[in-house]
């Protein structure tokens, strides 16, 4: 039990100096980053060659500029909506984070507790059990606090697995 606790305090100590850095730094160096970056441009579709011997007037040059003016304002909306979305999911994978290492450890707290009343023999154990019927996962113990364990342990490594998983965006 100490053992799991060490554990789970050195990852959050482990952890702190990356969440401690300033949120605007790391953005700053994912925009940077991408600003940098060239990307591969497709044929020009907005602005396609004029046929040979043709003049344009003073409208048509006036109406394509507004026309590259309006699509240079939409895409910088959509650069700044990436980005408010990028700040929003930033923020919210650090509340989660805590969120689920706060379950995992008062998880780990009560099954500390249903281990310690055991011991000291308060009622006669009954034999709990869980199961889950999709793929066969059962948990039967006389120990209530080996469920609640597996429990906090299961659902921490379901974190790990499927939702803390960092990949490339772009």
């Amino acid at each position: 039990m100490h053992l799991i606790l060490r554990c789970l305090a050195a990852v959050l100590i482990l952890s702190l100096p990356a969440l401690a850095q300033d949120e605007g730094s790391l953005l700053d160096q994912l925009t940077a980053a991408q600003q940098s970056t060239a990307t591969p441009t497709a044929p020009d579709v907005l602005f396609p060659d004029m046929p040979q011997g043709y003049a344009p007037s003073t409208e048509t040059l006036e109406a394509i500029d507004t026309s590259l003016r309006g699509y240079y304002d939409y895409r910088i909306v959509q650069y700044e909506h990436r980005l408010a979305v990028f700040k929003w999911q930033y923020l919210s994978s650090q509340v989660i984070f805590y969120v689920v290492i706060a379950i995992v450890l008062i998880g780990l707290y009560f099954s500390w507790m249903q281990f310690h009343r055991d011991q000291i023999g308060d009622a006669p154990p009954a034999v709990t059990e869980i199961s889950a019927k999709k793929d066969g996962f059962s948990v039967s113990s006389p120990v209530l606090g080996v469920i609640i364990l597996v429990l906090s342990l299961g659902f921490f490594y379901l974190y790990l697995v499927h939702v803390y998983p960092i990949s490339e965006t772009f």
